[in-house]
Order: structure tokens, then sequence, then C-alpha cells
């Protein structure tokens, strides 16, 4: 058959390690990149502006349902529902346009507000994907990289040191300080 080379197999577990500490770095970054939001573009604006435009269609004589406590209702169906109140209106009423302008940016807020809280939940899911293949990768890398190799290398290198330290007491270098400037025993033996 053929003769394939061995892989380096602790260079695979330490990529695996360090790939899976980057898929971690990676779902935090997803995570948290959408926290830092302009006032605008968050719940308490959108819903300070609804209060508002109930406010004005109150003022204009007009007698709109109540808000709820949160926006979780579709913006459609305010829109709706103020868009006729402002129609029942007279045509040339003053605050008609302002009305609807407001009435107008009202639901792009409430469109919008929708569609961040649907990217955050996306956020959130590869958040949770990706911390969760990240831990693996790490756990699964590190553990095969110590118990599979870097252990084996440790009592390798704890025994050349061993035998090192042998050799050295076997010259007499053990039991005296080294000097650079000095001579060594072994120098001068020869």
């Amino acid at each position: 058959m053929w003769n394939l080379p061995t892989l380096p197999t602790d260079n695979l577990y330490k990529l695996m390690t360090f790939a899976g500490m980057a898929l971690m770095l990676a779902a935090f970054y997803i995570l948290y990149s959408g926290v830092n939001r302009d006032f605008r573009d968050t719940g308490p604006y959108a819903y300070a502006r609804q209060v508002q435009l109930q406010s004005r269609l109150e003022d204009t004589g007009l007698k709109p349902k109540p808000l709820p406590d949160r926006i979780n209702e579709s913006p459609y169906l305010r829109y709706e529902e103020y868009r006729d109140l402002i129609r029942s209106l007279p045509v040339e009423h003053p605050q008609a346009a302002q009305l609807r302008d407001l009435n107008e940016e009202v639901l792009m807020l409430g469109v919008e507000l929708k569609l961040s809280e649907e990217a955050m939940e996306g956020r959130h899911t590869s958040f949770l994907c990706l911390a969760a293949l990240g831990f693996l990768f790490l756990t699964l890398g590190a553990f095969r990289w110590y118990f599979g190799y870097q252990r084996y290398q440790d009592v390798i290198a704890y025994a050349n040191a061993l035998e090192a330290t042998a050799k050295a007491r076997g010259l007499g270098l053990s039991s005296q300080s080294i000097n650079p400037h000095q001579p060594s025993p072994a120098d001068n033996a020869g």
C-alpha cells in the first residue's frame, strides 16, 4: 500500500485548541457588536414617539386607543388605526400633515425595532452555536494535546534533564558554581 507520512498531531491539537478559543472570541464579538446602539434605534425612543403621536391626536380632539406598556404589537395595526383617525380630520385641518408625517415616522421606527429585535435573536443563536462549538474544540483539543502528546513529551524532557544532571555530576560540575571568567575543571583536565 502507500506509505503515508505521520501527521504532527500535536500541532493539529494545538490548532484545534486555538481554533476553539477563536470561535469563542468570535461568539462574544457577535453577541456584543449590536449593543452600542444610538437612542433613536431603541425601543424606548420608538415608544416615546408613539406616546407623542397619541398625545397630539388627543390634542386635536381624536380618541385613539390607549397604548400598551410595551411596544410588542404589530406597528402596522397601530399605524392603520392612527391613519384612519387622521383621515377623519377635516382636509383643511392645520395639523393633519404633521400628524401624517409623525404617524409614518412611528411606523418606520416600529418596523426598525422589530427588525433589530429579530437580528438580536439571531445574534443570540449565533452566540450559542459558536460558543458551544468553540468550547467543544477548546476542550477536545486541549485534552488530546495534553493526554495524547504533551504528557509523554514532558516525561521525555524530564528523563533528558535527569540524564544531563547525572552527566554534570560525573564531571563534577554540580557542586561548583559556574563562573564564566574561570575555566571549568573539564578544560584543565585536558
